[in-house]
């Protein structure tokens, strides 16, 4: 199953639910729809394999209550409100890469560029999918305690720092239609700061604390004993 989060941007949920549509995408999807006006998600016209949900949570606490509602999916995906998926069967490519215990990622047309200062090892690119066991094992699919940033971070670490299980399919295109690449204009929900606090700083904080502790080391040891188990 798949997840489409957004927040005040029906125009371009809609357009990343078009783009899902032309390339074929079969697999269900929920959007889940913060609404900064009200009825702002209303009208938006969705495929026959998508349902809308509305909800005032954040990112990071919306894939874990997503989880509890799915629990026992065959894996996780993430496509966010300013992605547009170009590859045909994408949802498949990636389901099938991410098999029961990977991370995958792909094409984002924007972190895979040689001339962007990121590094494509390190970062998550386009839309992101994970295998059900290794999100169950783990126990979360959103970084706990913070409201937005540092999960990519923490599936990095867990993932490519310590396990070598992610798997990047650069043959997958999504676009990151992002405002640093001027492809959109910035909008509110671009901003770090909401109701007078930087919580994006506030939740990398978080992460950092987190980096520092023995917790990565000792969730990539219960995935490792699992993976032993399953392949038994």
């Amino acid at each position: 199953m798949w997840l489409l989060p957004t927040r005040g941007r029906p125009e371009l949920a809609q357009q990343c639910l078009d783009a899902c549509m032309r390339t074929h995408m079969s697999a269900f999807g929920i959007v889940v729809a913060c609404e900064t006006e009200p009825g702002q998600y209303d009208n938006l016209k969705l495929p026959r394999n998508w349902a809308l949900m509305k909800s005032d949570l954040d990112l990071q606490p919306v894939k874990n209550m997503i989880l509890e509602l799915f629990p026992y999916e065959k894996a996780y995906g993430l496509v966010c409100d300013d992605l547009v998926p170009h590859t045909k069967y994408w949802d498949v490519l990636m389901e099938g890469a991410a098999d029961r215990w990977n991370l995958v990622d792909c094409n984002d047309q924007w972190i895979v560029d040689p001339k962007n200062p990121y590094d494509k090892n390190l970062s998550l690119c386009g839309a992101f999918c994970w295998g059900g066991e290794l999100i169950r094992t783990v126990g979360w699919w959103g970084f706990p305690t913070v409201r937005q940033a540092g999960n990519d971070n923490a599936w990095v670490d867990i993932c490519v720092k310590e396990l070598n299980t992610r798997k990047h399919l650069d043959y997958v295109i999504i676009e990151h239609q992002n405002w640093r690449t001027d492809k959109r204009p910035k909008d509110d929900t671009d901003n770090w700061v909401r109701d007078g606090v930087n919580y994006i700083e506030a939740d990398f904080q978080v992460f950092h604390r987190w980096r520092v502790s023995e917790e990565p080391k000792l969730i990539a040891n219960k995935i490792r004993a699992a993976m032993e188990q399953d392949s038994v």
